[in-house]
């Protein structure tokens, strides 16, 4: 005598053909239609499946109760979720209905299921996964599991067509953080409802130090990379069928520079990005506020753009950067920020006067900015463009050495130049 899961694994099979008899498009249809057209002509198999698993007890809250979304955000079960999971699984052939069944009793007795957060970067790879951290990873862009939110970054651009405005980004790699297992089925409404602070709270500082780990690529790289959006899967793929988990895509794909570094991307070593990030998490919370301003500017200002603007994310950069601990007497910034950055990457003394007269150059050209709106004049023998781009790679270096450095130093006791070394 054939078992209950024999029975339900043979009723999914005969309502999949009894479904493709009537409707041979669903073969070739997306999922998400397929379901809706299997809703439309459940009958035979399909409807005495679903009858034998609203009473079968051992799939508890999968026939009716509450699965939470990303974000915290929940969803009622009706009965036909998980005979539609059933049958769409035998029509698209990629796992057998007995497999299903046990996997849907699994959640249905756990009830809980782990959550890989990703955010889709655009400018750089990397030839393996990269580990960040005990559960945050840098992940090539081919390593990361198929599913509907990661193709909404996956187009690739014309190339035709690549400096126009209305050419589309697509990603490049991408974080990965994974969370410790964390509700996502629940009994009613009401109890469903009780984690959404926790759970929004919890995505948005997942969401931080995803940004943490673009800042410290963008530091090593000195290239532009952006964040591109962010999505969620559950680990436990019945979980991630019954649940509605969209993407968010952000504002930077719109920005030409990024456009292009999606697809001319630097390719990196893993290595000195995970020591830099986790170097990074080490800081005060507040000195992290800090350096997140900096390195934020400094992406903008890998960005290009307007010239006025490239300035003035740059000064802002170094001025975060280098001033950090100044209080209402804030003296002579030019010099004082200027000293200190060519101190502090060190160098003989020739080296040292090079960064101390690059970065009064780059101060200059700040204030000019701010100022009057335009920049002019070079100095040192060197365009702005020149200027602003040196600039750059001197903030990126500075930024990269306090990072290591564990803490922001005492700059006026520790850094002040010296003779040769």
């Amino acid at each position: 005598m054939a078992t209950e899961e024999e029975d339900m694994a043979r009723l999914a099979e005969e309502a999949a053909r009894e479904l493709l008899h009537a409707m041979p498009v669903l073969a070739t249809d997306e999922p998400i239609a397929r379901s809706a057209k299997a809703l439309d002509a459940e009958q035979g198999s399909a409807a005495r499946l679903k009858a034998a698993l609203q009473e079968d007890t051992s799939f508890g809250n999968l026939r009716g109760g509450w699965v939470r979304q990303r974000g915290g955000f929940t969803m009622p079960l009706s009965g036909y979720e998980l005979p539609h999971l059933l049958i769409n699984g035998v029509i698209g052939g990629h796992q057998s209905a007995e497999s299903l069944i046990d996997e849907a009793r699994s959640f249905a007795k756990s009830q809980t299921s782990t959550t890989d957060s990703y955010t889709p970067l655009a400018g750089v790879t990397v030839s393996e996964v990269v580990s960040l951290g005990d559960d945050i990873e840098l992940l090539p862009w081919n390593d990361i599991p198929e599913s509907p939110q990661k193709t909404g970054f996956s187009e690739r651009p014309d190339l035709s067509k690549r400096l126009f405005p209305k050419t589309p980004v697509f990603a490049t790699s991408a974080i990965r953080i994974r969370s410790a297992e964390c509700q996502a089925l629940f009994p009613s409404k009401e109890d469903a409802e009780i984690p959404h602070k926790v759970a929004a709270k919890e995505r948005s500082d997942r969401q931080i130090r995803a940004l943490d780990a673009v800042h410290c690529i963008t530091a090593v790289s000195t290239s532009v990379v952006a964040a591109l959006g962010h999505w969620a899967q559950f680990g436990n793929k019945i979980a991630n069928d019954i649940s509605v988990v969209p993407f968010e895509i952000d504002g930077a794909p719109s920005e030409i520079a990024i456009r292009v570094a999606s697809y001319r991307p630097v390719a990196l070593d893993g290595q000195p990005i995970a020591q830099l990030f986790q170097n990074f998490e080490g800081f005060e919370p507040t000195e992290k506020e800090v350096i997140r301003v900096g390195l934020d500017r400094l992406g903008l200002a890998l960005r290009g753009g307007r010239i006025v603007d490239k300035a003035i994310d740059l000064g802002i950069a170094l001025e975060v950067l280098l001033l950090h601990g100044i209080g209402g007497g804030r003296g002579e910034l030019k010099f004082r920020s200027s000293i200190r950055g060519a101190t502090f990457l060190g160098g003989a003394r020739p080296e040292r006067q090079k960064t101390l007269e690059l970065l009064k150059a780059a101060y200059d050209l700040r204030s000019d900015a701010i100022h009057s709106g335009v920049v002019k004049k070079g100095k040192l023998g060197l365009s702005p463009v020149q200027i602003l781009e040196q600039a750059v790679n001197t903030c990126a270096a500075i930024a990269r050495k306090l990072i290591n450095l564990g803490s922001f130093p005492e700059w006026d006791s520790e850094y002040v130049i010296g003779g040769e070394q």
